[in-house]
């Protein structure tokens, strides 16, 4: 059923006043953000301006964290080596969060569509390889072999496919790194550089058997959170690799990295 009424009044084409609201829901969003968030957003800040040669632009850009929450902005001027501006009339100052906002997680979730690397050599614990593949295909996710050069590794009736080198894998690749018993031995800085990265950014980090004598001598400490090392490939170790993934990073280990560097 049409229903008609009259409208009077006079029509007007303009922005709601909370169009003029620009910083209110960016502390609302910082206010939300755990310690491991906020240093991670500090950070980003201070990499990214610290790239910029303008000082003008960085002094700009502080200005406005400041509108947004004073002690972000001494954090960011303090990498950058600037002086904190002065906080004006506008900047906000309410205290509500949102825990909603936070993306670090409270359990576990699906590692669904997500990469592993493992390092092994022609001489490796294939049949444990193996058995990891199955492990994390099952829960949708994907194992890549690494090793020091293409093609196939074999050792007795097991035949693993090669899709990365030493050469050419990159840690951005992986959601975890895994080192195979076997590969203890490995001296390669390109190694070194890829477990490095991939402990720097708290993903998580496995190792069994001699793999473990890998991850020290690349500097990695075998007691760090989310590094899991066990003496021989297990089912235990397995289910632990695919509860940390879960996690998507190691939050506790961002303080050590911090100290590191």
């Amino acid at each position: 059923m049409n229903v008609s009424r009259v409208v009077e009044g006079t029509k007007v084409r303009e922005s709601s006043v909370s169009f003029e609201d620009h910083h209110s829901q960016a502390r609302l969003f910082w206010n939300s953000m755990t310690d491991v968030e906020k240093s991670h957003i500090v950070e980003a800040f201070t990499f990214e301006l610290g790239k910029c040669y303008e000082e003008p632009v960085k002094t700009r850009m502080l200005k406005g964290l400041v509108r947004v929450d004073a002690g972000l902005a001494g954090l960011v001027a303090q990498g950058l080596g600037l002086a904190t501006p002065a906080a004006g009339s506008d900047a906000e100052t309410h205290d509500d969060a949102s825990p909603s906002l936070s993306q670090v997680p409270t359990k576990p979730g699906s590692i669904a569509g997500r990469n592993v690397g493992v390092i092994v050599t022609e001489k490796g614990d294939l049949s444990g390889v193996a058995k990891l593949r199955e492990a994390l295909e099952n829960q949708g996710a994907k194992l890549l072999v690494i090793s020091d050069h293409g093609g196939h590794l074999s050792k007795g009736s097991r035949t693993e496919v090669v899709e990365r080198t030493f050469l050419t894998c990159r840690s951005i690749e992986f959601d975890a790194l895994v080192v195979a018993h076997g590969s203890g031995q490995i001296r390669d800085i390109k190694v070194d550089v890829l477990l490095q990265e991939v402990f720097r950014h708290s993903k998580a980090i496995a190792a069994w058997g001699d793999g473990a004598d890998l991850l020290t001598a690349a500097g990695i400490a075998t007691g760090a959170p989310g590094v899991l090392v066990a003496d021989k490939a297990s089912s235990g170790q397995r289910k632990a690799l695919v509860k940390e993934m879960g996690l998507h990073r190691n939050w506790d280990r961002v303080p050590l990295i911090t100290r590191a560097s």
